[in-house]
């Protein structure tokens, strides 16, 4: 369960918070 500790870091949240908001945008900007 270590590959659990290193997507905990920080690093790890800031990049899935920013895929979340770049997904929701390019999902609102452009609908396919």
């Amino acid at each position: 369960m270590a590959e659990r500790e290193q997507w905990g870091t920080r690093i790890g949240l800031v990049l899935a918070m920013a895929g979340n908001a770049v997904g929701l945008g390019n999902f609102l900007r452009f609908p396919v």
